[in-house]
């Protein structure tokens, strides 16, 4: 048995508005403002991002290729 969703804001199942207040057994007339995005938090300079971890990590994927075709 699946736990009740909890009251709160959610995207409006109708899609007219941005959010939508479910009281927790229904929606209801309430529509409120798109939720604020937060920024991104960005890397601290002093973190690398280019080494070779991260470049085996992004050919991976093309490494099994060949291996698809076989």
């Amino acid at each position: 048995m699946s736990s009740p969703t909890p009251p709160g804001w959610y995207p409006d199942p109708s899609g007219q508005h941005a959010t939508r207040w479910w009281d927790g057994t229904q929606w209801t007339v309430q529509v409120g403002p798109p939720p604020a995005q937060l920024p991104r938090q960005r890397l601290p300079e002093h973190v690398p991002t280019d080494t070779v971890f991260v470049w085996v990590l992004a050919l991976l994927p093309l490494l099994s290729l060949p291996v698809t075709f076989l």
